[in-house]
């Protein structure tokens, strides 16, 4: 084979392995490649010619044995990893027990340093200083060591609270004072002021905790003496967790690896432990595999220790896994016996359907209109059997109703040709009909001519059916035509009055919306009545909508006339556009945000009312 028929990339696998000779690859193709692209063409030509039954058995039976050996392999898996989930959840639990703590050591800390630049404490303080006698003095130690206690007090862990000042005297109270710090003075004073002024943690003779006063008037930073707050552990915990829930080995740890707090069977931690300084570590301790992990106090030189036994966690992993496996091969076996069930389910009214369709091929309407089972279903499957009677109902009545269109349009396009006038020679012999009236001095002839000439060139313009909207301005002067006309013929029995506001004028409304509107009441008035017919047409713009009313004094309508039109119930007097054609223009263009409504009115009179907005999406864009 020569190089220009390799493909391009052939011609870079070999690029890539570089030493490997055209031939090694084309052996490869030919033994490998090709037989396995074969083997998935016929797996393919396979699967797609099965049975819609089989093919539904192996989508849900398939993907659920290998989503059972997946489940199985994970959890399988998951145990291994049980050594680091044991860490995570050991030390979310250590995390949320000792969280109290910390934060009760933290609140202890902002108390007592607020303490130390109280100003009420520090005035107390320069009173003792200033000092005259010694029973001044006295009383003012105690008013300052009232002042701290009472604010500490409330923390029942507290054991005494003492202040050293200046020159190393000492005032103590709490309720344990039989601990004497007088020898620790020194000592205690040095290490208040040692870390720039903040409150600290020591453990080495006792717990305790030491915060140094300085006098922040005028800042002058000044020392005035210490306070040194000593606690009992064990009284903190009880204060701040709840040892019912907290585990029976729970150690807190000092620097110097004694032991400060100790609860459950466990006396102390092996020292291996201690010294490895890990966060978690899996040992024996007396006998028993335990999970050991370790937490650091952010405010103090603490170490806490959580230990839990393997076992207990291990019993419970042994239990879930016989459990889940139970559970996974009964599910296993239910769903495939389901399965059978449900692929049944489906697939017989496909197969039901697929024949009853077959026969729509030869046009058999009333093969394929099958009625299927009574209780029909209400899935999918169910819907696609009722849309298929629907559709087969459908085509059946659009064949009939396009054959009747046909013959419809046929008879249309007759009576068309028939009825076309040439609109010029309308107009020219309304023209000449015009000036003979003048000439004969017929006035009224004159006139009624002359606003017919101008009616029908209105509506018979070029743009009259592309432009379906005028503004009402146009549309009132069609209608004085067609008005001019019936008062002609009516003469005094017709009165035509207008109520329009100004901002009326200039909307945009349907093409011969008040035509057959007037008509209307002219055919329900003037030639119904014999006295005069008064007509009352108003319009006025209110909240951004158009609102046009038609009121006169005719006999009325009858009730529901709107819809009897509709229904062709009721038909239209005259030969013009008529309501019914209003109201579907009005749909139209509108949707059904408008309102028509044609009533009777008292005494006598109708009244029509037609309301739309004058800024719609249809005037917009026409």
């Amino acid at each position: 084979m020569h190089i220009k028929n390799i493909t391009p990339d052939l011609q870079a696998i070999r690029r890539f392995y570089g030493g490997i000779t055209l031939n090694t690859f084309d052996t490869i193709s030919l033994r490998v490649l090709r037989p396995f692209s074969i083997l998935i063409h016929n797996v393919k030509v396979w699967f797609r010619n099965l049975k819609f039954h089989w093919k539904l058995q192996i989508l849900i039976l398939f993907p659920t044995l290998i989503s059972y050996f997946a489940a199985l392999t994970f959890y399988d898996y998951s145990l291994n990893l049980y050594d680091r989930q044991l860490y995570e959840d050991s030390a979310t639990i250590l995390s949320l027990s000792t969280q109290n703590i910390e934060n009760e050591m933290q609140n202890l800390l902002n108390l007592t340093s607020q303490l130390s630049t109280d100003e009420m404490i520090q005035n107390t303080i320069r009173d003792m200083e200033a000092s005259s006698t010694e029973y001044e003095e006295y009383t003012n130690r105690q008013k300052l060591m009232n002042r701290i206690y009472t604010s500490l007090n409330t923390r029942k862990y507290i054991l005494s609270v003492t202040f050293i000042d200046p020159e190393l005297r000492i005032d103590t109270v709490g309720s344990d004072t039989s601990v004497l710090l007088e020898g620790q003075a020194q000592q205690l004073y040095d290490i208040a002021f040692s870390k720039s002024g903040k409150a600290s943690w020591i453990t080495d003779s006792g717990t305790l905790l030491v915060c140094p006063v300085r006098e922040v008037k005028n800042l002058s930073l000044r020392s005035m003496g210490a306070i040194v707050i000593r606690i009992q552990i064990d009284k903190l915990v009880q204060f701040t967790m709840d040892t019912s829930r907290l585990s029976e080995n729970f150690f807190i740890y000092g620097s110097s690896d004694e032991i400060l707090y100790q609860s459950g069977e466990l006396t102390e931690l092996p020292a291996q432990i201690i010294s490895e300084n890990a966060d978690y570590t899996v040992a024996d301790i007396n006998g028993i595999s335990s999970l050991i992990v370790r937490h650091n106090s952010k405010y103090s030189d603490w170490t806490y220790y959580y230990a839990i036994p393997n076992e207990t966690i291990f019993s419970s992993f042994t239990k879930i896994r016989t459990i889940v496996f139970l559970l996974l091969s009964g599910l296993y076996f239910l769903l495939t016996v389901a399965s059978l069930a449900f692929s049944r389910s489906i697939t017989l009214p496909l197969k039901s359907l697929a024949n009853q369709m077959e026969h729509v091929q030869d046009i058999d309407f009333e093969a394929s209109n099958l009625s299927f089972s009574q209780n029909s279903r209400k899935d999918e499957i169910g819907k696609l059997q009722q849309s298929y009677q629907f559709m087969i109902k459908k085509i059946e009545e659009l064949i009939q109703k396009n054959y009747r269109d046909q013959l419809l349009l046929q008879d249309t396009k007759y009576r068309v040709l028939q009825a076309q006038l040439n609109p010029h020679f309308i107009y020219n012999t309304l023209d000449s009909v015009y000036w003979l009236a003048v000439n004969a001095h017929q006035n009224e002839i004159s006139r009624i001519v002359f606003s017919l000439g101008r009616l029908l060139r209105e509506n018979m313009r070029k743009d009259a059916a592309s432009v379906p909207l005028i503004t009402f301005r146009q549309e009132l002067l069609i209608l004085k035509y067609y008005i001019d006309i019936q008062q002609i013929r009516f003469h005094e029995k017709l009165e035509f009055h207008t109520d329009i506001s100004e901002d009326a004028m200039d909307c945009i409304v349907p093409r011969m919306l008040l035509q057959p509107l007037v008509e209307n009441s002219i055919s329900y008035g003037a030639e119904q009545t014999a006295g005069t017919c008064r007509i009352i047409l108003s319009a006025r713009v209110e909240n951004r909508r158009f609102c046009l009313k038609l009121e006169d004094n005719g006999i009325g309508v009858e009730n529901n006339l709107l819809d009897k039109l509709k229904t062709g119930e009721r038909k239209p007097k005259g030969h013009g556009i008529g309501l019914s054609n209003i109201e579907q223009r009005l749909q139209l263009i509108y949707g059904k945000d408008y309102h028509f409504s044609i009533k009777s009115i008292h005494p006598t009179g109708t009244l029509v009312t037609i309301e739309f907005p004058i800024d719609c999406d249809y005037c917009l864009n026409n």
